[in-house]
């Protein structure tokens, strides 16, 4: 999203084992909702269930491992 020029900067945090993001938005992002509802699917189901079940094309994907961005081209 920085890439595209949505957001200026972000930051990392670990505290104490808490990954934590701050970010300063560009102002360019029209609308932005949490998905609050979590489902568990497997690896090699991530591109099938973003294809079929999700509104958008572009969705931050947090996990144990760290945050990931998800852009469907």
């Amino acid at each position: 999203m920085k890439y595209r020029g949505y957001i200026r900067n972000f930051e990392l945090f670990d505290l104490h084992g808490v990954g934590k993001i701050t970010v300063e938005p560009q102002g360019r992002v029209n609308d932005c909702q949490a998905r609050t509802y979590r489902q568990d699917i497997k690896v090699k189901d991530i591109e099938k269930y973003t294809t079929f079940k999700l509104p958008t094309r572009q969705m931050v994907n947090p996990s144990p491992d760290g945050v990931r961005a998800i852009s469907m081209r």
